[in-house]
């Protein structure tokens, strides 16, 4: 007569697996999450470059800023004068494998100033065109600074990351978007290369597909040592 033999499963092998699932199983839900979110913004950006654009004077863009949803709030063609003495370069920013910054100059529309993202430079113009310009390009919140970027230094003008708040210290009536340009008329030198539309990274699915992977392979490995009889 054959007796069955009861299944014992090894206590730490398998409180090690079921943290381990339970780890693998929380990132892919994560990266759901994330695909969810940037799903989102993509469809919010296609929505915003679709319309043409709207007008860049203060009462416009505050509406815009209020009525919309962040990151993206619009693009809009304004008009104003730069204030080059309050230039700022922001970096190191890389462009074509070459290290450079981003170029953020104050615009003085009627009635409020608004930071400009003209682009990306190697250095600050020794030389600018003064007058009346015309820009165009997209409304946004900056983007935030991870943990490894160092504080700015309004003092010495030594600017590592976009802060709309130290930034327009003494401006008057700064708005609380910066407008990243896409062109400006006149056309200028002085800049290497404007704005384009973000470029948004969307690879959350495949890494969902991997820590799930990873969650049945570990399942099929501990099946495989300990669960065979």
């Amino acid at each position: 007569m054959s007796t069955k033999t009861a299944l014992t499963l090894p206590l730490w092998a398998t409180v090690f697996t079921v943290a381990g699932l339970l780890i693998l199983c929380g990132l892919g839900t994560w990266q759901l999450q994330r695909l969810s979110w940037k799903n989102e913004l993509v469809a919010q950006l296609d929505t915003v470059y679709r319309q043409p654009p709207g007008a860049g004077h203060a009462a416009a863009i505050q509406a815009l800023y209020h009525s919309g949803q962040p990151p993206f709030f619009g693009r809009v063609t304004a008009e104003g004068t730069y204030d080059h003495s309050r230039a700022m370069l922001v970096g190191p920013r890389t462009q074509d494998g070459r290290t450079g910054y981003h170029l953020i100059t104050p615009l003085t529309i009627t009635g409020a100033t608004l930071l400009v993202n003209r682009g990306w430079v190697t250095e600050k113009p020794m030389t600018e065109a003064t007058g009346q310009v015309t820009v165009t390009g997209l409304l946004r919140e900056p983007e935030k600074p991870n943990m490894f970027v160092p504080p700015n230094d309004p003092a010495k003008n030594a600017w590592y990351s976009t802060d709309i708040t130290q930034m327009t210290q003494g401006l008057s009536a700064p708005l609380p978007v910066i407008l990243y340009a896409e062109s400006e008329e006149p056309d200028t030198d002085a800049i290497s290369f404007h704005t384009t539309r973000p470029a948004l990274r969307n690879n959350h699915k495949h890494y969902a597909f991997f820590w799930f992977s990873m969650a049945g392979v570990l399942v099929i490995v501990y099946a495989l040592r300990f669960l065979r009889r």
